[in-house]
Parts: structure tokens; sequence; C-alpha cells
């Protein structure tokens, strides 16, 4: 799944002028992630999901409720 998603940035990129060979393009792609990797470890969950309304009890009142639905005839 990375081989395409790298192969499908490439094809733009080339497009918009970028001079690079694909074996280059790859590699700079593969080093960039590899920098960002470490950037991206945290050990506390974000602020926006700690506040997240899955945790307030008050979402379960009459958000989702069933309906009764009356029988139709068949149309044919």
């Amino acid at each position: 799944m990375t081989e395409i998603a790298v192969t499908n940035a490439y094809l733009p990129y080339k497009k918009q002028g970028g001079t690079r060979l694909q074996l280059g393009f790859r590699t700079n792609v593969i080093w960039s992630e590899l920098r960002n990797q470490n950037r991206l470890k945290t050990t506390d969950p974000p602020v926006a999901f700690k506040q997240h309304k899955a945790l307030d009890p008050s979402r379960l009142s009459r958000q989702h409720s069933q309906d009764v639905l009356l029988a139709t005839a068949n149309i044919a």
C-alpha cells in the first residue's frame, strides 16, 4: 500500500516540474517519514480526546431513539 501511495505522490510531483528521479523522490519520502516518526511519539492523549462527548453521560438522553413504524401496503 505504501508503494502505491508513493507512486501516486510522485506523479503529480513530476507534473508540477519536479526534477528528482523516482529513486531520489522515494529516498526523500523515507527520510522525511523517519524524521517525523520521532516527533509523533506522545504519552498523553490530546486534550480534545479527554473532553470527548463519549465521556459525558448526558449524551445518552434522547439523541437516538427507536420509533414505531406503521406497516404499509405492499405496492407491486
